[in-house]
């Protein structure tokens, strides 16, 4: 009885301990880190929240971004189970530029950042419509190849 509970709570432990690495290691490969250190939230975001995958880098982040936006900036987050080394953020809009890309149903835009141009996020264009409607007319996407 003792060692079937001793086993559990080292499994379970063990599944923490290697969540937890795998996380800080996503933030670093995906450089989540690096703009948090730049953009870092440090008063809640009241508007809407667009729940959705997206790309940062070449780490994907499948339906567990949390993006928002209003006349103040573009509000990037994770939900709850993988915020730990994900701090949310809020940039800026005048450090924000946004392209897309892409044909037909297979859109996406891609949105890159002044202070970190090298670290891309790319959503579906049909997020990033929902985002330039929050944002109070301050963000425009361009239209490329």
């Amino acid at each position: 009885m003792i060692e079937t509970i001793v086993e559990t709570l080292s499994t379970v432990g063990m599944f923490i301990a290697i969540w937890c690495v795998v996380l800080f290691l996503l933030s670093l490969i995906g450089v989540w880190s690096a703009l948090a250190g730049n953009y870092r939230l440090h008063e809640p975001f009241n508007g809407k929240w667009h729940l959705c995958s997206g790309y940062f880098g070449w780490v994907g982040y499948g339906n567990c971004l949390k993006l928002g936006a209003d006349p103040k900036g573009l509000y990037i987050g994770m939900l709850w189970p993988f915020r730990l080394a994900h701090p949310p953020m809020r940039i800026p809009w005048r450090d924000v530029t946004a392209q897309e890309k892409g044909f037909r149903w297979f859109k996406t835009v891609t949105f890159r950042f002044t202070q970190h141009p090298s670290v891309p996020l790319r959503i579906s264009a049909r997020v990033a419509r929902k985002l330039t409607n929050d944002s109070g007319g301050q963000l425009s996407i361009a239209v490329g190849a």
